[in-house]
């Protein structure tokens, strides 16, 4: 048992609360006389419980790991206790365990930080930027749980460690790779930035911290291999609509999500006669004025009498994103390509070989792809750039052979 002044914490086992013969932990929070209970989200053995020290017996690596969560209670809830001092709240066991909990009014929280950004930033940023911040929440609350063993966490009681203790974490998730954690890692620092300004924390804890993405070149097609996709003949429906589909978005640049959402008011003609693509980015917002090519003209003419055109006022049947990719690794094998790509590479192709090896001007480029910022658009130059230089190792082998 611990003591500072009139506060007391004692750590005991219910009985009446067992669960498969394991027994809850709580902290019983006494403050003159006056009693609350906080679960530390911890059962134990009742053989391995003692009662006078109030910790698990043992000496096994998860024995002393959940007594070292016990000691991480405890000294959060003497946090809790002297920021209530500190203020100048009143102090009760009451208001200790809103304040350790998080609904403590006055203690804003991490659910107060993503409601707030997420109510401030409907309709200003793109669905697609909405549902990634929504994806940063759910990994953050999975943390809490598994770490704190709590379903909230007031921000004031978040120090550098925390992002630490999250981004290994991350690292631990078989989906995420160095990049994706540290795209999860940028939000967050943005909320707590926010969170910084509107005063409800003492300090940014990301002020030293420096996110460290790796550069990834970015996969493409060459005209080699767009010329074996346009010359195959898919017998499957599915295959030649999925080869259509990606062509399109290979002499367009349109993303997966711009593609699927195309409708017939989107396909514009222009006083010379010239079909264009009016539309608006779903990542950003950013409006995209696109010409259209012979390729992709071609292909909107195949399928413009498509049963899944005609009913729904779209302009190509796209069949989900899972299915396109999964239907592109045959088309592949039935090309003989052999490089791995996905939808997204078709974006790629359309900025480097279509483009740029072309002689388009980058700024051109960079207004089709709907970027905001021309160094985004740059990243394609240098993948270029390593392409020529492939290039000519390759052609400086076989002039070798030549040499008289």
């Amino acid at each position: 048992m611990s003591t500072t002044k009139f506060l007391y914490i004692n750590f005991w086992t219910v009985k009446a609360k067992a669960l498969r013969g394991k027994l809850p932990v709580y902290a019983r929070v006494t403050v003159e006389g006056k009693r609350a209970e906080i679960s530390t989200q911890i059962r134990v053995e009742p053989s391995q419980w003692d009662v006078k020290s109030g910790r698990i017996v043992g000496r096994s690596e998860k024995v002393r790991s959940l007594n070292k969560k016990l000691a991480e209670v405890e000294a959060r809830i003497h946090r809790c206790y002297e920021e209530l001092r500190y203020e100048g709240r009143f102090i009760s066991a009451v208001n200790i365990k809103k304040r350790y909990s998080g609904e403590d009014s006055s203690g804003k929280t991490l659910k107060d930080v993503f409601t707030y950004h997420k109510e401030k930033m409907k309709g200003i940023l793109a669905k697609g930027t909405l549902k990634n911040y929504g994806a940063t929440e759910k990994y953050i609350f999975r943390f809490l749980k598994r770490t704190y063993k709590v379903d909230n966490l007031v921000l004031k009681e978040l120090e550098s460690r925390f992002i630490v203790d999250f981004e290994h974490f991350l690292r631990q998730q078989p989906t995420l790779h160095n990049n994706g954690v540290m795209k999860h890692l940028e939000r967050f620092k943005k909320l707590i930035k926010m969170a910084y300004e509107l005063e409800w924390m003492d300090r940014n804890i990301f002020r030293h911290h420096k996110l460290k993405f790796q550069r990834v070149d970015k996969e493409f097609l060459s005209q080699k291999e767009l010329e074996q996709l346009i010359n195959l003949k898919p017998e499957r429906a599915s295959l030649k609509i999925t080869r259509d589909i990606f062509l399109f978005s290979c002499y367009t640049s349109l993303a997966y999500a711009d593609v699927k959402e195309l409708r017939q008011e989107n396909l514009v003609q222009k006083a010379d006669g010239k079909f264009w693509i009016k539309s608006k980015r779903a990542k950003t917002g950013v409006p995209l004025n696109i010409p259209l090519l012979p390729i992709p003209l071609k292909i909107l003419e195949r399928y413009r009498e498509h049963p899944r055109v005609s009913q729904s006022g779209l302009l190509l049947p796209v069949y989900s994103n899972q299915k396109i990719n999964a239907y592109l690794k045959e088309i592949a094998t039935k090309a003989e390509i052999t490089k791995k790509f996905t939808f997204h590479t078709a974006r790629h192709t359309f900025a480097t070989t279509v483009t740029l090896s072309n002689g388009m001007p980058i700024e051109t480029v960079s207004k089709l792809l709907g970027h905001t910022k021309l160094a985004t658009t740059q990243i394609y130059a240098r993948v270029l750039q390593k392409k020529i230089g492939q290039d000519m190792e390759d052609l400086e082998r076989k002039l070798a052979s030549m040499q008289p």
